[in-house]
């Protein structure tokens, strides 16, 4: 009977409960094996975001739907290398910051440094090569596979609003972010405003540019507030 139902569905409909379906199995999957999911390390972590986020919908939508990825938001190949021009002069930016504050601010009077010169530069690799790996999965999932499946089946207005309450639900069950109301508004509104960029521009470079962008920006305050305290309790 549900077959039969599933079978009278027009064809983008039937794309919409795919995605869904899938989603709720991501959801389980996180459920059932959180407690695991939190002993492996960032490679793992990045490895299991990048099967599961972005090559299973590749997948899905190559082989299943048989569509091109440019129909789910994802930029061409013009638009990438603007893409990695922005990587190389972020790259270069926050890695001249880091050598500025190392023999500026954090240098020591013993001569020693107030982070390792090692914590430093694997903090600045994970920054700028690992993260926009894994926030280009998490961006195409939600913003491109999920954001154009409802698209293509309702308003921008009801799909944007649908994917920031299933990203905040998923990012919350997998305690990627506080439980704590204000911070879920905050990231709420954050996805409804980048799934609204999206749903307007129709590429997820734009999301995946200024989240990436906005998080470098925190990370590196986060560490240069860190590195001030660290001082203080010095001197």
């Amino acid at each position: 009977m549900k077959l039969s139902l599933l079978r009278r569905m027009p064809n983008m409909r039937k794309k919409l409960v795919v995605a869904l379906v899938y989603y709720i199995v991501l959801v389980l999957v996180v459920s059932f094996f959180y407690d695991g999911l939190l002993k492996i390390n960032l490679a793992e972590k990045t490895f299991l975001i990048v099967l599961f986020l972005f090559l299973v919908p590749v997948w899905l939508i190559k082989k299943i739907f048989v569509d091109d990825l440019i129909d789910y938001n994802f930029p061409g190949f013009k638009v990438w290398r603007r893409f990695f021009l922005l990587v190389v002069i972020l790259a270069v930016a926050s890695l001249l910051v880091l050598l500025f504050m190392v023999q500026w601010r954090w240098k020591l009077e013993d001569g020693g440094y107030v982070w390792k010169i090692g914590d430093l530069f694997a903090f600045w690799v994970e920054t700028i090569f690992i993260l926009p790996i894994s926030l280009l999965a998490q961006e195409f999932f939600f913003r491109g596979f999920l954001l154009r499946s409802f698209a293509r089946n309702f308003n921008c207005s009801f799909s944007v609003l649908s994917v920031g309450l299933l990203t905040v639900f998923f990012l919350a069950l997998a305690k990627i972010v506080s439980l704590q109301a204000g911070i879920l508004l905050g990231v709420f509104l954050l996805n409804l405003f980048l799934s609204a960029l999206v749903c307007w521009k129709k590429s997820i470079i734009w999301s995946l540019a200024a989240y990436w962008t906005g998080l470098l920006l925190l990370r590196f305050i986060l560490l240069y507030q860190v590195g001030e305290r660290i001082i203080e309790r010095l001197k």
